[in-house]
């Protein structure tokens, strides 16, 4: 919601994790824009599903071209540690 001065930020790491039936994705960054992650989830989602390719996904990730604008839903999406 708050005026940014770029929209770049950049992304350390990603690590995937499933225990038992449930799937943990952590990422690392300087920081996100709104919504940011919601659309990286969906995308892996979607990757994942097969509706779209691993270069439509590298595609959107680099800003390149925009192939989804959807939103993962936000129930289990969970913050959970914000370093300074």
């Amino acid at each position: 919601g708050t005026q940014t001065h770029t929209t770049l930020r950049q992304i350390y790491t990603a690590h995937y994790q499933k225990r038992q039936d449930c799937h943990y994705i952590y990422f690392t960054a300087n920081g996100f824009l709104r919504s940011q992650v919601r659309m990286m989830i969906e995308m892996a989602m979607q990757y994942a599903q097969h509706t779209c390719t691993l270069k439509q996904l590298h595609a959107q990730l680099h800003a390149i071209e925009k192939h989804s604008t959807k939103l993962a839903p936000p129930e289990g999406l969970y913050l959970a540690r914000v370093i300074y």
